[in-house]
C-alpha cells in the first residue's frame, strides 16, 4: 500500500475490510491484500467523502452549541449499517487477531 493510502489503516490492519464493501470484492488480491485500484475507484470515493463528510459533521455538532440532531443522526446511521450486517462481520474481523 502506497504512502498516500497509509492513512487508510483499516485496509492494512484487515485487507479482509474490503469485502464489506458492495463495490468491495474486484478489489481483492490473491496474496490477501487490496488493490491500489481501489483507491481510484469513483465508487469507493464517493463513499470515502460521504464518510468524512459526515464525520465532520458530527465533529462540527459536538463542538457547537446543539448536539440535538446528532443522536438521530448516529441512530439512522446505525440502524442502516446494523440492518445490512455490516455491524456483525466488522465485529469478526476485530475480532481476529493482527
Amino acid at each position: 500500500m502506497s504512502a498516500v493510502h497509509e492513512n487508510l489503516r483499516i485496509f492494512t490492519l484487515a485487507p479482509a475490510a474490503v469485502s464489506l464493501y458492495t463495490f468491495g470484492k474486484k478489489f481483492e488480491e490473491s496474496d490477501g491484500s487490496v488493490s491500489e485500484e481501489l483507491f481510484q475507484d469513483s465508487t469507493f470515493q464517493c463513499h470515502a467523502v460521504t464518510v468524512v463528510g459526515m464525520l465532520y459533521s458530527i465533529v462540527a455538532m459536538m463542538a457547537g452549541d446543539d448536539v440535538s440532531p446528532l443522536g438521530d443522526t448516529l441512530q439512522t446511521l446505525g440502524a442502516k449499517h446494523f440492518a445490512t450486517v455490516y455491524i456483525q462481520r466488522i465485529i469478526r474481523l476485530l475480532k481476529r487477531p493482527f
